[in-house]
């Protein structure tokens, strides 16, 4: 006599294992969803910091740059610089962080570069 067809057993254990990939696929959909958040919210903040630096850049230029110290808020991220006089003077040396919450998690971006004081 011949069967035709799946036994319980073999049903079972194809459902198993068909539930443990489709897991493990839902997963890595959840890790690469979380990926591309903390990777738009970096660029943002290197946006933020580059858009930042070039207003430094202009007021050093119009010569209005005189708070060497200043921090501000602009949504969930906050930023602060710091300009240093270097020991060359037509240098400043000014250090930008940026922060801001992801998740419950603190996250910064540092840059620290020189500016040219143009007299």
């Amino acid at each position: 006599m011949t069967k035709k067809g799946f036994s319980l057993l073999e049903l079972l254990v194809a459902i198993g294992i068909l539930s443990v990939g489709i897991l493990v696929i839902l997963q890595a959909v959840g890790f690469c969803s979380r990926i591309v958040g903390i990777t738009n919210d970096t660029l943002n903040a290197m946006i933020l910091a580059e858009d930042k630096l070039e207003e430094l850049q202009y007021k050093e230029r119009i010569k209005s740059l005189i708070q060497l110290n200043n921090s501000e808020t602009n949504g969930k991220y906050r930023w602060e610089y710091t300009l240093t006089p270097d020991t060359d003077p037509n240098l400043y040396k000014c250090g930008l962080n940026i922060t801001w919450n992801r998740l419950e998690r603190n996250e910064k971006l540092g840059i620290i570069t020189y500016l040219r004081n143009e007299k």
